[in-house]
């Protein structure tokens, strides 16, 4: 398409995995919905729903009911038809790769990240081995499975137990002794086969996160800190509700990290970034998850490219910092993918 037409956005929300895993995506891409980047910044916005099991439907909006679905095959003759010039991804399960991967052959450009990229991240397992490689700070840890001998492991107490394939700290554990251990790695099993160990960092829990702009600049954001107990995690309660319904967790607290008496910290982090968005070869945006010690030492706990661009998403919040608008955001990614497109 020519740069100078104004794109056709279809935005893929919900997930076949499950009824938490669709409205999850539904929640957040709702927000992005609430955002009004299509009147703001001139798009044609299309809707299409993954369902649980599998089908797809195409509403109007997200309040529309009872619209007909139809299998993976004729919806991808659909999207074909529709023609989109953008898609933003909304999703945030397994299966999130292989939708995008079915965009890309078709050659539909997607904004963030590509297929294989999510498929690394989405791992913790591949993500910490990609991050090792290059010699960025991660916990001490271990990869286990069902069939792992617990007993002949040696661990220094605490440790973290988490799923490798889990989003929002499903599944993870703070566990002390053997017995927490073995309760621990049961629980995180329940959610995959494959679980990480690794040392507890004690200490502050902030975020950084990297944008590129129109000339491939990457631009690192202001540091996000999450206020909590420095000798405990944050678990999937600290961050949302699910009572039949998603909310945000009413009592998280953020602030940010001082740009001028913490420079030196800042720096440290944004580094991190950087240096992990071209680790892990990232498109568009990319965020990292840190525990910084008490001698101000960083460690990454997780990458994240789950970011529906909404106004109260962290990625929207750090340009703000900046003082970017959302509109201006949303932009700057559909030119980045729309200039893919073209090449």
């Amino acid at each position: 398409m020519s740069l100078s037409k104004m794109p056709t956005v279809l935005h893929v929300m919900g997930s076949p995995c499950g009824v938490f895993d669709f409205d999850l995506s539904v929640f957040y891409g709702g927000l992005h919905m609430k955002g009004n980047y299509d009147k703001m910044n001139g798009y044609n916005y299309m809707l299409a729903l993954v369902h649980p099991g599998g089908s797809w439907s195409f509403p109007s909006n997200l309040e529309e009911k009872q619209k007909e679905r139809f299998e993976l095959i004729e919806a991808m003759k659909m999207i074909e038809t529709m023609d989109p010039d953008v898609v933003v991804i909304h999703m945030f399960c397994t299966k999130t790769p292989s939708v995008m991967s079915m965009l890309e052959m078709m050659n539909i450009p997607c904004i963030g990240s590509l297929a294989s990229t999510y498929n690394t991240v989405i791992d913790k397992a591949v993500s910490r081995g990609v991050m090792q490689s290059v010699n960025l700070p991660i916990p001490e840890g271990s990869l286990v499975d069902e069939t792992t001998d617990l007993e002949q492991l040696t661990l220094n107490y605490p440790c973290v137990v988490k799923p490798t394939k889990t989003e929002n700290s499903i599944g993870i554990s703070l566990v002390n002794n053997k017995d927490e251990l073995l309760k621990g790695v049961d629980t995180a099993l329940g959610f995959g086969p494959q679980v990480v160990i690794e040392k507890f960092i004690p200490g502050r829990e902030i975020r950084v996160g990297v944008i590129e702009d129109n000339n491939g600049t990457i631009i690192p954001l202001p540091c996000l800190e999450y206020v909590i107990d420095h000798d405990n995690v944050r678990k999937f309660e600290d961050k949302l509700e699910y009572e039949g319904e998603i909310k945000m967790y009413r009592n998280t607290t953020t602030k940010w990290v001082d740009e001028v008496e913490e420079k030196e910290l800042i720096g440290k982090l944004q580094d991190l970034a950087v240096r992990s968005h071209k680790a892990l070869q990232c498109r568009d945006f990319s965020l990292l998850d840190c525990r910084v010690t008490s001698d101000g030492e960083p460690y990454i706990l997780e990458s994240n490219l789950f970011c529906s661009l909404s106004p109260s998403s962290v990625v929207n919040k750090m340009i703000k910092r900046m003082g970017m608008t959302d509109a201006q955001l949303m932009d700057i990614m559909v030119k980045n993918a729309t200039k893919r497109n073209c090449l």
